[in-house]
């Protein structure tokens, strides 16, 4: 697929909502069946003990997937969902693991990508199997009642998977949301063609042009900080940010994420009026900088009984990564 210009790249990024690597050979449907192995990875469950946390991990099966998760801390437990679709937790853990010294934390690898592993085709990469995977991932942990934190896609992910499970989850924290509807794409959209620049776009294509099985990890680092120019309002954060991305998340989610994002638009998405029979208490964590304009996160307050929004000055898509400490201040009096 040839880009020429920044509007044509814009309109593949829009999909991705922070999913970290972007592809710009992004499919629409694939009905081919693809599973990767984790040959570097073992199976068998991690428990390590010290004085100050505890962390466990290992994988839960869920359907024809297998989950990779990893607990950390104790106390309340909190599930977190990573963005993209076809993202991958440790994009996440460096900044949020602190929170572990008041609460459990419960990352996992959506299926598809990161340690997780499923077919990629149509009939495991949809919405429904997600949100069944997160039944099965708190099942499996014996939580009886889940507080979710889910950034960007994890965000819709989370109010997808409350509408469907109200009486499970006790409090819901948004940070940086995909909108709940169809028509905040075209406002991302807008905003990302307004900062992207051209020579932005033009080295993220020979980046592009110059991608391998050997080098593909590495190059897409260096893309998905290009585009996170567009997201970020510090500039200078990228310089030191950790995006720790693997070789599975790196091939596969070029595939995932389309699929999730054709399904739904499709579906003509908008949750928004499901909103009004939920009674969780909800926080959303907005950037003012996001270029999810910020009128998609005010809807969800608008139409919940006990929800509320923080809108951070100055602050892009990412505040646990733009603004860590504060962010993190938040989160914790939010889940007390």
């Amino acid at each position: 697929m040839k880009i020429n210009n920044k509007y044509d790249l814009v309109s593949l990024i829009i999909l991705s909502l922070i999913g970290i690597v972007i592809s710009v050979k992004l499919l629409l449907a694939t009905n081919d069946k693809e599973t990767f192995v984790n040959d570097n990875v073992s199976e068998k469950s991690e428990l390590i003990n010290t004085k100050e946390i505890q962390i466990d991990s290992g994988f839960i099966k869920s359907g024809n997937a297998n989950l990779f998760y990893k607990t950390i801390g104790q106390g309340k437990p909190i599930i977190v969902l990573h963005g993209g679709p076809g993202g991958y937790f440790n994009h996440d853990y460096p900044y949020l693991k602190d929170l572990s010294k008041n609460y459990k934390l419960i990352f996992f690898d959506q299926r598809g990508t990161g340690k997780s592993s499923c077919e990629i085709n149509e009939n495991e990469i949809k919405t429904a199997k997600f949100i069944q995977d997160i039944n099965v991932v708190s099942d499996s942990l014996d939580i009886k009642k889940i507080n979710l934190l889910g950034v960007s896609w994890g965000g819709l992910l989370s109010m997808m998977y409350t509408i469907e499970n109200p009486q499970k989850v006790d409090k819901i924290l948004l940070i940086g949301t995909a909108g709940l509807e169809k028509e905040s794409l075209a406002g991302m959209n807008n905003n990302l063609n307004e900062r992207l620049k051209q020579t932005d776009v033009d080295s993220f294509m020979a980046l592009e042009n110059s991608i391998n099985d050997t080098n593909r990890v590495t190059l897409r680092e260096k893309q998905a900080k290009i585009l996170y120019k567009a997201y970020v309002k510090n500039k200078d954060i990228l310089d030191t940010l950790q995006l720790n991305l693997d070789s599975n998340t790196a091939k596969f989610q070029s595939k995932i994420n389309p699929m999730i994002w054709k399904e739904l638009r499709d579906k003509d998405y908008n949750f928004y009026p499901e909103l009004k029979s939920l009674k969780n208490e909800l926080l959303v964590i907005h950037g003012e900088y996001d270029p999810i304009p910020t009128i998609y996160s005010q809807k969800i307050v608008d139409q919940m009984l006990n929800a509320r929004m923080k809108l951070m000055e100055k602050i892009g898509h990412m505040p646990h990564i733009e603004a860590n400490t504060q962010t993190l201040e938040i989160i914790n009096n939010f889940y007390k």
